[in-house]
This record gives structure tokens, C-alpha cells and sequence, in this order.
């Protein structure tokens, strides 16, 4: 059975990506990113309806224009006055954004909590309003505090590939990879790619949004200096597993993505949310989503289904 939200519960938003990207980001120290990524809580204003209490970590650009002109007036938007990179700490350190969901939950003293990330943060806010303010948070997309581990591990490329690999009997699904270590040995499983005429991408085990990727193309023709100092000198490769990936072009750059809801086991089966078209900058950076019902009407679509559930 597909879920549904309660529409007698007030739903609070929780647009926390820093807090689930720090780890990654901050191997560049770079706090220009830092700034950049803290405005986006803006996407956090479509999510699932109008009426909501949204929390981001610091103002949006343009808010009342984006209200009024996409029928959302009821979204009560709050940032916290000194933001660090963790927003669930810092709505649990902050008696003034408790108080405010308090009285977002009423008299039923209930609510509905939706995180851009299900995090251990985000887990120790859920457990103070449980525990010391006895608020009953219902976590309609969050995964069970014990099966947090099972998203963690997906989501890295690694994780992705070893269950993909086992659920998936078709080899062509999955191009062509090699799990490193460090990044020494990603420059010699990148070269060994190289010489057997195979364009490859150089992506950190975990992370997202293309950040930090590296591309190796054939007709380049690089040296093997060349390319042990690209990788070398790229802070997000450090610190952690390195995938060396082969490179599949386009001709459409078509890079369709499915999103999906997976109940808890023994309640029925997962259901496609929405199907969308990703798009990426020419260094690999994600720039966002187009959404589309006619994307469904490609001959591709019955395949990305199948593998996708």
C-alpha cells in the first residue's frame, strides 16, 4: 500500500543537506561551498504540500516571490540565527525553534516530520521531542533508526554496485567499475582504463551532485603524470574508497532518474514517486531535475521500471 501523508497532522520540514553532505564536503575545507549549498533550502518549499513549518539554515533568496507565485503562502519559513552546518542541532540547542514546533503540533501534541535526510542528528532531535517535550513524530520517509545503516550503505558507490550486482542478473546494467582504496590507486586502475581505449570517471565513494568527479576521455591523450596530478590534486578524492568508473557517453544526454518510495517490509511493494530527467554541467556537476509525464512514453521507461523495483 502506498503511504499518505495525515491531513489532520501539521507536517514540519527539515531541509537539512549540509548535515548530510558535511562529512564529504568538508575534505575541500572550502567554505565557499559551504555558503553556496546553504541556500537551497528554497527546494524545501515544493515539498509535499503548502500548509508547513519548514526549517532551513539561513534565508531564501526571493521568498515571497516564489510564495505568491507558486500558491504556497501557508509555508512558515524559520532559520536559525547562528546556523552551523548541522540544522537538527541546531533546532534541538535552540528553545525558541523548539517552542515554535510545539506550537506547530497543537493540542494533539503530534506531527509529521519530513528531513531532506534521515541522519543521526536528525535522530537525536526526533528523540528529544519524543522524550522530553512528548510529541508524538510520525517519520512518514524515514527509515527505522536500526535500518539506518542499510541507506548509508547504498548510497555510496561501492554499496550501490555490490547490491545492484546481486539483484540484477544483467551484466549491461552497471558499466564497467573498480573499487580503490585511495586515490594512489585509482590513478592506476584510471590508466589501466586508459590503455585498453575505455574514457573513465574518477568518483568518491560517497558524496553527490557530481562534486569532485574527474573525467578521463581517450582522445585526450594524457600521460601517466598527468593523471595521477588530476586525481592528486582533487580534496574530495581524499580520505575514503575512490570508484574508477567507465564512462558511458550520449548522444542525447539522457540521464533519466526514478524516485521511489519503499514501504517497511511485509507492506506491500515500492512505488514510483516520480520519474525525472537529471542534469549535469559539462564537468559532471548536477544542476538539477526536469519533471515530465512524457518521459514515460520512451521505449526505455518498461527497463528503468524493472530494474528500478
Amino acid at each position: 500500500m502506498y503511504f499518505e501523508y495525515k491531513k489532520n497532522i501539521p507536517i514540519v520540514a527539515v531541509y537539512n543537506y549540509l548535515e548530510f553532505f558535511y562529512t564529504f564536503l568538508n575534505r575541500a575545507g572550502n567554505e565557499v561551498i559551504f555558503q553556496e549549498r546553504r541556500h537551497k533550502g528554497d527546494f524545501g518549499l515544493f515539498w509535499i504540500s503548502d500548509k508547513k513549518l519548514l526549517f532551513v539554515s539561513a534565508p531564501i533568496n526571493d521568498l515571497d516571490f516564489i510564495r505568491s507565485h507558486a500558491g504556497l503562502e501557508q509555508t512558515t519559513v524559520v532559520y536559525p540565527n547562528e546556523p552551523s552546518y548541522f540544522l537538527s542541532l541546531d533546532i534541538l540547542h535552540n528553545p525558541n525553534l523548539i517552542q515554535l514546533i510545539l506550537d506547530y503540533a497543537g493540542e494533539k501534541k503530534a506531527i509529521q516530520l519530513i528531513p531532506y535526510a534521515t541522519t543521526r542528528e536528525f535522530y537525536l532531535l526526533v528523540t528529544e521531542l519524543e522524550t522530553k517535550y512528548g510529541i508524538t513524530v510520525i517519520l512518514p520517509e524515514s527509515p527505522n533508526r536500526e535500518n539506518l545503516w542499510v541507506r548509508d550503505y547504498i548510497g555510496t558507490k561501492s554499496g550501490f554496485r555490490n547490491l545492484t550486482s546481486y539483484w540484477l542478473s544483467e551484466s549491461s546494467v552497471l558499466p564497467f567499475g573498480i573499487v580503490a582504496h585511495d586515490d594512489l590507486q585509482a590513478t592506476d586502475m584510471a590508466q589501466w582504463l586508459l590503455a585498453r581505449g575505455k574514457s573513465c570517471v574518477v568518483k568518491a565513494d560517497i558524496g553527490g551532485s557530481g562534486i569532485g568527479n574527474v573525467f578521463f576521455r581517450v582522445d585526450e591523450l594524457l600521460t601517466p603524470n598527468q593523471i595521477s596530478e588530476k586525481i592528486k590534486n582533487n580534496k574530495f578524492l581524499r580520505g575514503g574508497l575512490v570508484v574508477a568508473e567507465q564512462l558511458i557517453t550520449s548522444s542525447r544526454s539522457l540521464s533519466p532518474s526514478l524516485e521511489m518510495y519503499i514501504p517497511p517490509a511485509q507492506n506491500g511493494l515500492p512505488v514510483i514517486t516520480y520519474l525525472s530527467q537529471q542534469l549535469f554541467d559539462e564537468s559532471g556537476r548536477f544542476c538539477g531535475v526536469l519533471i515530465s509525464k512524457d518521459l514515460s512514453k520512451h521505449p526505455w521507461y518498461p527497463v528503468l521500471t524493472a530494474a528500478g523495483t
